[in-house]
């Protein structure tokens, strides 16, 4: 293994189960300001806020699919235990959001990493995503980056995320549907 793949984990408690639940899922309002109207269709770069909005808008139309919680938890490292296929959008710590999600994967350790602007996975997703495998410093977690469209400027790669992550969570809809048959 190489040096660059070892992931260091810090984790803080929140004893609080009630304070974790408020970050995890901030209620913001459903519809955006004139403001951030304005932002996006002017070809504005999408912030957490911006993020979250969606992810909570997702979350509500695909209850079944855990995950799409607030960014900050992942900053914070503080994702709480995910108890099924998961969906979840990351900010790398260098101006850009991925997607990554565990739907497909073979095993709990393995995480798919969805990324419009693949340089490389940096130090912060790698632990943001050991935040959300629960992992421990001994446990070994597998980023596989998956093969997608890319973005073809330097601004687009929150609108992609989102993308990956709408997508995502239509397949355990259409898998649910298919066993209903």
């Amino acid at each position: 293994m190489k040096n660059e793949d070892v992931v260091f984990i810090k984790r803080r408690n929140i004893s609080d189960s009630e304070t974790v639940e408020k970050l995890s899922r901030p209620n913001f309002t459903r519809d955006l300001s004139s403001e951030d109207q304005t932002h996006i269709t002017g070809n504005g770069v999408l912030d957490d806020r911006h993020i979250m909005l969606f992810q909570n808008l997702l979350h509500e139309k695909f209850p079944m699919v855990d995950g799409l919680l607030a960014t900050s938890i992942g900053e914070a490292g503080q994702f709480p235990p995910m108890q099924s296929d998961f969906i979840q959008i990351l900010h790398t710590g260098t101006f850009h959001w991925v997607c990554v999600s565990n739907i497909g994967c073979k095993d709990k350790s393995t995480v798919n990493l969805y990324d419009s602007l693949y340089g490389g996975v940096t130090q912060h997703t790698k632990e943001q995503v050991a935040s959300l495998l629960h992992c421990t410093s001994s446990d070994t977690i597998q980023i596989q980056v998956q093969p997608v469209q890319t973005q073809t400027n330097g601004i687009d790669c929150g609108v992609f995320a989102l993308a990956f992550a709408t997508s995502l969570a239509r397949i355990p809809v259409k898998f649910l549907s298919a066993g209903e048959s």
